[in-house]
């Protein structure tokens, strides 16, 4: 299982939300080890909603999930260890990439949703 973000735009009363962006963010055991974990440990309370494998972050939230996850981000810098890895295949070439790289790099992709929801009315869906 892996888990992805999703921006959608305000609620406009039709059936189906409008999803405006979609990112992924790692693998369960990377979300649970890296993201939740850790969340819960620096004490960060809508992070730490993961736990339930499903994480709705409503407009009025959104300013606060930013500043938690400018907080993780911190975090990560001063507790992965540089020589952690993660593999990526690329057709049929290994690539060895830092954790802390990667990490970073999706964490920039839930920002981004961030901001599209903040921008737009909406809201968030971390599953």
């Amino acid at each position: 299982m892996s888990y992805s973000v999703s921006a959608y735009g305000p609620d406009d009363g039709s059936d189906e939300p409008r999803e405006l962006y979609e990112a992924a963010l790692g693998s369960n055991s990377t979300i649970i080890h890296y993201w939740l974990k850790q969340a819960q440990l620096i004490k960060l309370p809508i992070l730490a909603r993961l736990r339930h494998e499903e994480l709705l972050v409503k407009h009025e939230e959104l300013a606060a999930f930013s500043e938690e996850l400018r907080s993780l981000s911190i975090h990560w810098v001063e507790m992965v260890p540089d020589e952690e890895i993660i593999m990526y295949q690329i057709g049929s070439r290994p690539f060895r990439v830092p954790l802390l790289v990667d990490l970073l790099h999706r964490a920039a992709h839930l920002d981004a949703a961030i901001r599209i929801a903040q921008l737009t009315g909406g809201y968030l869906d971390v599953s």
